[in-house]
């Protein structure tokens, strides 16, 4: 289960980027 909040996390981050 902790991979999947890395892997949000991740996303975030991924989005800010893209933003």
């Amino acid at each position: 289960m902790e991979r999947t909040r890395s892997g949000q996390r991740l996303l975030v981050l991924l989005t800010l980027l893209l933003r």
